[in-house]
């Protein structure tokens, strides 16, 4: 692609050897400096390893199956203006996940199969500054499972799901940073249920969690508060309801009541946070979040047309977010983000349609608006996304498939107090492919162009849309073959 004059090379296989499977993945990318409409983003480059391998024993009593994936990632992060390293920084990660799944089919009327599945995940990351020095560093190590009973026509449910799971988490830092190592641990149970009842379907879930979460070190008078132990005990509810109100149409409604915990980062957090340009202050005193979410939906499938509109509601406590305080940290000049639990309401549109006009034009476009506001006033929320929109018109004829491709977004001035607005932004993709079949081979040819006009554009999400713009004009070209 030529935004950074980057490439990337894959290669994917699927061996059935039966009662054995076997699955090989490898990928590399590497891509330079980005290339935006007001000039070349120094230190922006990417270089990217990702490699996996797995394997499943299957039989007519069950499977059972492991998996090993590795992932490794090295970026720069521009510098060179307030709130920045004078010359970038460097961010190196990387991350091993083991995995082991069964499923045992029990052959019951009832019983359907129980499923188990474990994982275990590494993950390191270190920030670098310009001098090779390591500004901030951790390393979390994640072990995770569950076991589920699948089920089929118990009492009145057609199907249905009873499960628990776990996670332990420990979370260690170093660097510049001083938020204490950190040890949590999840453990819930679950149940999940669907009937049906002439022309509706319904469908329930009830979980319950318990978590724990121990720094090492009690500190009664950090600078951030008093960081201890905490113990959560939290629970979540929901039931939907779909109506057909033909062969063709269907109405539906959801109601949920949900619940979060703090993360650790949340929570203890005390230090630079270099590849996002910010200072990240936690809250040792933040309690879960609990919300009540509504949603209403109607979709329509006819033979060449689907449509579905949704719109949604939540009301929430203790939501909790990080927000600009508006302070810098001199001895970083980073921005100070703290967390904070806050009374708030996110309501809003979505909107989808797929139309096949021929057998081979089509064209698809979705919508969504969200609206965040802090509960008892008018003033938003921060990162709150604005109206956006997609359009996709595609022609198909025989092996040639060419497309063009608009993404709109409006302006975004609903903002939080030291939030900035963005303003809105129309820009034009293109692409097209080839497709030929030489024996057992599949050969896919594909080019396309981003953002044809060279549009200069910001994302409102990201905390530094005023310093980087998204990329400028960019040709990919990709060729596939399947065997």
């Amino acid at each position: 692609e030529s935004a950074n004059e980057g490439y990337l090379g894959s290669i994917t296989t699927e061996i059935p050897l039966a009662p054995f499977s076997t699955r090989f993945e490898l990928s590399g990318r590497k891509a330079g400096d980005m290339e935006t409409p007001v000039g070349t983003l120094k230190n922006s480059y990417a270089d990217n390893l990702n490699a996996s391998i797995g394997g499943s024993f299957f039989s007519d009593q069950g499977l059972i199956g492991g998996s090993w994936r590795r992932f490794e990632l090295t970026y720069g992060v521009p510098g060179g203006f307030v709130g920045a390293h004078p010359n970038g920084v460097r961010i190196e990660m990387f991350r091993d996940q083991y995995n082991a799944k069964t499923k045992i089919y029990l052959n019951d009327k009832t019983f359907d199969n129980i499923e188990t599945h474990y994982s275990r995940v590494l993950y390191r990351h270190k920030e670098f500054e310009y001098s090779g020095r390591i500004g901030s560093e951790f390393r979390i190590i994640n072990y995770l499972g569950y076991i589920n009973l699948n089920h089929k026509n118990f009492a009145f449910f057609n199907n249905g799901t009873f499960g628990t799971s776990f996670e332990f988490r420990d979370f260690t830092i170093g660097g510049f940073v001083f938020t204490p190592p950190t040890k949590s641990l999840n453990i819930s149970a679950y149940v999940f249920e669907s009937f049906s009842l002439s022309n509706f379907s319904f469908e329930f879930g009830a979980r319950y969690n318990f978590d724990n979460i121990k720094p090492e070190t009690e500190k009664p008078n950090s600078n951030i508060g008093y960081i201890r132990k905490r113990t959560f005990n939290t629970y979540s509810l929901s039931f939907s309801a779909l109506y057909g109100l033909s062969d063709v149409v269907y109405f539906g409604a959801n109601v949920s009541k949900s619940s979060r915990v703090p993360t650790i980062e949340e929570l203890f957090s005390e230090g630079p946070h270099l590849a996002a340009y910010s200072f990240e202050i936690g809250n040792p005193d933040l309690e879960a979040e609990d919300g009540i979410g509504t949603e209403l939906f109607i979709y329509h499938k006819f033979e060449n047309l689907f449509f579905n509109f949704v719109f949604f509601r939540n009301d929430l406590s203790d939501y909790m977010i990080p927000r600009n305080t508006g302070e810098i940290n001199f001895a970083t000049f980073l921005p100070i983000y703290a967390s904070s639990g806050v009374s708030a309401l996110l309501y809003g549109i979505e909107s989808q349609i797929d139309w096949n006009v021929t057998k081979d034009f089509s064209v698809s476009a979705n919508a969504s608006y969200t609206r965040g506001k802090f509960k008892g006033t008018n003033n938003s929320l921060p990162q709150i996304p604005p109206l956006k929109g997609n359009v996709d018109v595609k022609y198909n004829f025989e092996n040639i498939v060419i497309g063009v491709n608009g993404e709109l977004a409006a302006s975004q001035k609903k903002t939080d107090v030291f939030e900035e607005p963005t303003a809105g932004y129309a820009i034009m993709n293109g692409y097209g492919q080839y497709s030929l079949l030489t024996g057992t081979l599949i050969h896919n040819l594909s080019l396309s162009v981003d953002n044809i006009f060279d549009k200069e554009y910001r994302n409102h999400l990201s905390r530094v849309k005023s310093i980087l713009p998204e990329a400028g004009r960019n040709f990919r070209l990709t060729y596939k073959m399947n065997f």
